[in-house]
């Protein structure tokens, strides 16, 4: 199964959301991801505000492929942690009225299992549970990405929880700076993957990791696109940049590179 679907973020445009929504379709993107937490808070998307955004999206031929909730902490850090809850419950409740499955959520990286980290892995646990039930209720999964640590352990994790159902976000360019194959990441996820960020990166001698354009890092993208082929991984492939000095032309050119490479 070719990968079909290839979409673009919003933000790095740095734009006004409806003019990157244009840029992104005028960069051949058919979907994008809009950032919920700066480009539409869900304070400020009245129900008015959502139509006519959805119909902006209509007028561009552009699909949703969801929405990303950055968070300053990791998901589970003690520090400010209601108020964070409470902020992705209402990003969620404000995908359910756009009609999107998937909000992407910052998990950090997940700590060994030991004696002075239980209370960290049981908040982890409570908080995705939360969500998962909250998600469960309105149609819309919180989709974590793997950011270090021991996948086997945040395998285990996510099948502990059986309120609703908990997705996953790969990211390529974070599994490769976390010493991670992203392969591994599809094969070990695959009945939960739900979301593809593109994105490449590239490590020193000395460990000291950083960013690039697609295509001019680390990942295998080959392999990647094959593999998310064989487990027949049907939704959308993002593409990213988070750094550079025109980040729009790089997912532009992104997109580009993976589609060549889908039909050779």
């Amino acid at each position: 199964m070719l990968i079909q679907k290839f979409g673009m973020a919003t933000w790095p445009f740095n734009l006004p959301i409806k003019q990157a929504l244009r840029a992104a379709s005028e960069a051949g993107a058919r979907g994008v991801l809009v950032n919920a937490r700066t480009e539409t808070p869900a304070r400020e998307m009245s129900l008015s505000a959502q139509r006519d955004f959805r119909r902006y999206l209509g007028e561009l031929t552009l699909s949703l492929t969801g929405f990303h909730f950055p968070t300053r902490h990791a998901i589970h850090d003690q520090q400010h942690l209601d108020e964070r809850l409470s902020a992705i419950k209402q990003a969620m409740q404000f995908c359910a009225g756009m009609k999107t499955k998937v909000l992407l959520v910052d998990i950090g990286s997940l700590p060994e299992s030991s004696e002075s980290t239980e209370v960290e892995l049981k908040t982890f646990h409570d908080v995705l549970t939360d969500l998962a039930t909250l998600g469960n209720h309105i149609g819309v999964t919180p989709c974590v990405t793997p950011a270090g640590g021991s996948l086997q352990q945040l395998r285990q994790l996510l099948d502990q929880i059986g309120s609703g159902p908990v997705g996953i976000n790969l990211d390529p360019a974070t599994a490769v700076l976390n010493k991670q194959n992203p392969t591994e990441v599809v094969r070990l996820f695959h009945d939960r993957l739900l979301h593809v960020t593109a994105r490449d990166a590239t490590r020193t001698r000395d460990g000291i990791g950083q960013e690039t354009s697609i295509g001019r890092g680390e990942v295998e993208w080959e392999e990647v696109l094959a593999v998310l082929a064989e487990v027949e991984y049907s939704g959308w492939v993002t593409v990213q940049r988070s750094s550079g000095e025109k980040p729009g032309s790089d997912m532009e050119q992104g997109i580009k590179y993976l589609k060549n490479i889908g039909i050779e």
